[in-house]
């Protein structure tokens, strides 16, 4: 059925029936507005700011407040007569009343004797009762003195919808004596509800103001009791004395005035009782104790009654139809038809209507003024919900071209019941009940526009990416909730699903897609072809971006060597763009020993690519040299398609300081930790060597300014051009492993993401500040802190260190994050056995829990969104202060047991060259640190580091045991076609390590899964020799 739309217009409506001259004509008029003065008029009114009708901005409602569609007018001012010289004033309203509009609105003028009256300063003011009551605090008061109370001349109270106060041309409220003779007992000015009134809100907030100071230990739960149809309220809480705001922003206790709300431990409104119900609130009851004034004076027994609204009210209110939170073109068009849930608490009767409210921009004002409209829908008889359509919303101007009646923005939707010439209190609609406070709705009626991919926006035609699963990143013209990816080959096709969430995105309309898992590309399947579609949280979409998709950073697939030609595509590891110009040579190995002169050396052409001779009988080695970057060999290579990621030189890192707000002032008690997967330390940039990604934050602090909490950590260095995740961790270590548990450790988590790409150096400087760690301790099972199933104990026996330092967390792999990141952290605590062993102890938090333990278990919330992979990784590290070495175990692979011992390798440590490497070309050789028990193929990485900041990086795979138990990398002459000097002559250094995982196949695999899929790690102390 069509609802009846208007626009709040109650000046017009009041004039148009002739209501607004009975009011000011009738003499037993109850109006104080008009009986104290002239013409009925709207105060302080301006003009018409926005909207036909609306004299002032409105104000986004609160749910329980009361909205009309007349202006409002005052219902009563105390104290009426014989006031008391300490009694607060108190004026109550029709309906809410806009807070801000009350500041500085009213005056109070002492009369003279001569027919004038001196202004008197208010101290402070307060507005209670759900927006219908204000209590002003004058300066005390002279018995026998009259007083007026008037709207100031540049008053302008208005409600919420923007519509003036109806006053008196003369403006005066009312007026009062002050009696000669103050009473001994202390008396009631005023209460709300008032006495014997109906059709009150069932979450209304009490308020009992008295004309004196009270003495606040004596106002309790025993002398200030309320019962609903004579029983006590299913939640009945403690009266509160009132902390008003004086003028100038002083907070001070105000114990004239007390107030009284049913709600429950969280602070959630609470309904009194059923409709029509009798609420009695009862002072100095007989039987209980006795509220007494501060010199000492007992109020008398005391009561006063009000009723429940007899008809129904809202429950709550919801979008029903897709999305839930927002309303966009298709919503308004029909093509997604929107479903607005309005549920009722008891059945409606015959002639019930449902009133309407909405608040949102004015379309046509720049400034983002808030207006108000209004709509009328009527209740079917016994119905207990109502669902209403964009047609009964009215929120169509037209659909061609588009226009809605209000614009873009937050909208608010406040509904009320009404039955004759009685309404309810409004409840609003919640598009998001379970996250607390009310959560309004977003009107959206521009599509968005994609700007381009990659983090800048500059991929305009091409997308290039390094990992298994593609993980578009972009930047979009605002926020998007929706990124839909597809990816088709000559050999299939592959998406992230129909309206995927994106994985992350941010208010400047830089997001991370949904991955898609593609696995490993062959070179015939490229360039691939990429559909991206993008939505924002209305889901209004862009056009459909088609691009082609390259994947770089392979080995493999392709025609085994030795033999043939080897194809390889050069590239920088950063931006992924080709390398023109780049050296690459091939040299060949032959029984251990490697021929000085290259088989072949070619220039990269304009794509990066070069083809080579591969070795005809040995291994092929392959080198490349770049100006500008760190050189790069792989010996051993094993297919004929070979991408080489190469790393600008001495490409400076980001100074990084990171901080946390928390309204929670418990975190000060225990330990901050903070972790960003972009972190490297300054020494040792490259990845999988940084060591210290965990890093402690300084003791956190509450700021009495701030009102907050504030968790800091010190400046810290990430990899430029890097797009990362932070988190943050709030832990209390236990003294014991008998004591610990994993609630009672991690105490709070946070997870930033996406965190941006930095420019290098300085000028890349971030300096970020979140906001709101969830407190764990506070949540429901589902997110709780979870702990390992079972008992590790990491033995130190085979790493070869010296007292290690134990250490454990859990990391994640994050879409379109290259690092791990962690998610989780641990206590290692001395185990008796093995000597020198501990027993680990780690907990993650319930958001990224990929493991159900039953079908009723829910996973967790950043895994079901896409963002984490949900098969997590034990870290457990053994720190010998130069040397590190662990495991990194994918849950999936922890055993079904209580407990399982892990064990780290060795760390590789260089035994040849010495001190000196003999010339530009030389041979590394190390120890065998990966027996082939351990069931995980492995590639070794070997690093020179000059002087001058430059490195030459090897690698080579693990050889079998049967090789011996030394491994040789030869860093080959490039002399004859290429530098003389590739390093820097002095002092380097030099260092080797391990990575090792159990799907790692020779004949097809991607850099990016040395440091994302490593199951075993070591990392050799750091030698430094002469190179002559």
């Amino acid at each position: 059925m069509q609802s009846t739309p208007k626009r709040i217009d109650a000046l017009a409506m009041l004039l148009g029936t002739g209501v607004l001259a009975v009011l000011c004509t009738l003499s037993g008029c109850d109006n104080p507005a008009c009986v104290f003065g002239g013409d009925c008029s709207s105060a302080g009114g301006s003009g018409d700011p926005g909207s036909e009708g609306q004299e002032f901005p409105a104000v986004f409602p609160e749910d329980g407040e009361w909205l009309e569609s007349a202006s409002p007018t005052v219902q009563a001012v105390f104290p009426a007569a014989d006031a008391s010289p300490t009694s607060p004033i108190v004026i109550t309203f029709s309906e809410s009343m806009a807070p801000d509009s009350l500041e500085g609105a009213f005056e109070l003028l002492q009369d003279d004797g001569a027919g004038g009256g001196l202004p008197l300063p208010l101290a402070g003011s307060a507005l209670l009762g759900d927006g219908r009551v204000v209590v002003l605090v004058p300066p005390p008061l002279l018995a026998g003195t009259t007083y007026t109370l008037r709207v100031a001349e540049t008053g302008s109270p208005h409600d919420l919808t923007g519509h003036g106060l109806l006053a008196a041309s003369d403006r005066v409220l009312g007026t009062f004596g002050v009696a000669l003779n103050l009473p001994t007992d202390p008396q009631i000015v005023a209460t709300w509800p008032p006495e014997d009134t109906v059709d009150q809100s069932a979450t209304t907030e009490v308020v009992v103001v008295f004309d004196r100071v009270m003495d606040p230990t004596t106002v309790t739960g025993s002398s200030f009791q309320v019962t609903v149809d004579g029983a006590d309220p299913v939640e009945d809480p403690d009266p509160e004395v009132l902390v008003l705001t004086e003028f100038g922003g002083t907070p001070v206790v105000e114990p004239r005035i007390y107030t009284w709300r049913s709600v429950d431990s969280a602070g959630s409104r609470v309904g009194l009782g059923a409709p029509g119900a009798t609420v009695r609130v009862e002072l100095s009851p007989l039987g209980g104790s006795s509220i007494t004034a501060a010199t000492g004076q007992a109020l008398p027994n005391t009561a006063f009654d009000f009723d429940l609204v007899d008809f129904p009210s809202p429950l709550s209110a919801s979008i029903l139809s897709v999305p839930f939170d927002a309303i966009g073109i298709d919503n308004l068009l029909g093509t997604t038809p929107l479903e607005v849930g309005v549920l009722l608490d008891v059945e409606a009767a015959a002639g019930d209507e449902l009133g309407i409210f909405l608040f949102g921009a004015d379309p046509d004002d720049e400034s983002s003024l808030i207006i108000a409209l209004e709509r009328t829908a009527p209740l079917a008889e016994g119905s207990t919900s109502r669902i209403l359509d964009a047609e009964e919303l009215g929120l169509l101007v037209t659909s061609d071209p588009l226009e809605a009646v209000l614009g873009d923005g937050d909208l608010a939707f406040a509904f009320q019941v009404r039955r004759g010439n009685a309404a309810g209190p409004v409840t609003l609609l919640d598009v998001v009940a379970e996250a607390g406070g009310v959560q309004d709705a977003v009107l959206d009626t521009v599509p968005p526009s994609l700007l381009g991919l990659g983090s800048d926006g500059s991929q305009l035609s091409e997308v290039r990416f390094g990992l298994r699963e593609l993980a578009v990143v972009g930047l979009a013209s605002e926020e998007l909730r929706s990124v839909e990816v597809s990816v088709t080959t000559d050999a299939g096709a592959f998406s992230n699903g129909v309206l995927p969430a994106v994985a992350g995105s941010d208010s400047d309309g830089r997001f991370v897609a949904r991955g898609v898992s593609i696995g490993q590309l062959t070179a015939a399947e490229q360039p691939a072809l990429l559909e991206v579609r993008i939505y924002d949280r209305a889901l209004n979409s862009a056009d459909e971006a088609v691009l082609e998709l390259v994947q770089l950073g392979a080995s493999g697939p392709g025609a085994a060597l030795p033999g043939g030609e080897v194809f390889v595509t050069v590239f920088d590891t950063y931006t992924h763009a080709p390398l023109v110009g780049a050296q690459v040579f091939t040299h060949e190995e032959i029984g251990g020993k490697i021929d000085p002169a290259a088989l072949d050396m070619e220039l990269t052409d304009a794509d990066g690519r070069a083809v080579l001779d591969a070795a005809t009988a040995g291994e092929t080695l392959v080198t490349v040299d770049a100006a500008g970057y760190d050189l790069f060999t792989f010996q051993g290579v094993p297919t004929d398609r070979l991408d080489v990621p190469m790393t600008p030189s001495g490409l400076a890192l980001t100074p990084v300081t990171a901080g946390v707000l928390s309204s929670s002032a418990e975190l000060v008690n225990f330990a901050s930790r903070f972790a960003d997967s972009r972190s490297r330390l300054v020494e040792v940039p490259l990845p999988g060597t940084g060591g210290g990604v965990v890093m402690e934050g300084d003791a956190c602090v509450f700021d009495p300014f701030l009102g907050q909490t504030v968790c800091t950590t010190n400046p810290y260095t990430v990899a430029p051009l890097t797009l990362g995740a932070l988190t943050f961790f709030s832990v209390d270590f236990a003294g014991t492993i008998i004591d610990w548990t994993p609630d009672g450790f991690l105490r709070a988590f946070l997870f930033s993401f996406p965190r941006p790409e930095l420019a290098p150096g300085s000028g890349g400087t971030e300096g970020v500040t979140l906001n709101e760690p969830t407190i764990l301790d506070a949540l429901p099972d589902e997110r709780s802190p979870i702990g390992l199933s079972l008992l590790p104990i990491l033995d130190p026996t085979a790493s070869g260190l010296a007292s290690p330092i134990p250490s454990v967390r859990v990391e994640a792999l994050v879409a379109g994050v290259t690092a791990p990141v962690v998610v989780g952290l641990g206590q290692a605590f001395d185990s008796p056995v093995p000597v020198g062993s501990s027993f680990l102890r780690a907990a993650y938090p319930g958001v990224v829990d990929g493991i159900a333990d039953d079908a009723e278990d829910e996973l967790g919330a950043l895994v079901t969104g896409g963002v984490v992979d949900g098969d997590l990784f034990l870290h457990a590290e053994l720190d010998g202060g130069t040397a590190r070495t662990g495991v990194r175990p994918r849950f999936s692979g922890l055993p079904a047991v209580p407990t399982a011992t892990l064990t780290p390798v060795a760390v590789p440590v260089v035994t040849s060259p010495v001190a000196n490497t003999g010339g530009h070309a030389f041979d590394i050789e190390f120890n065998d640190v990966l027996p082939d028990a351990q069931g995980q193929p492995g590639l070794y990485r070997a690093t020179v580091r000059d002087a001058l900041g430059r490195r030459w990086v090897l690698w080579r795979f693990d050889p079998a045991d049967a090789a011996g138990g030394e491994v040789a990398l030869h860093v080959p002459d490039l002399s004859l076609l290429g530098d003389p000097t590739p390093l820097a002559e002095g002092f380097v250094s030099l260092s080797v390590s391990l990575f090792a995982w159990p799907g790692l196949d020779a004949g097809e695999f991607l850099w990016s899964d040395a440091e994302r899929l490593h199951e075993l790690f070591a990392h050799g102390p750091e030698q430094v020799l002469l190179l002559p």
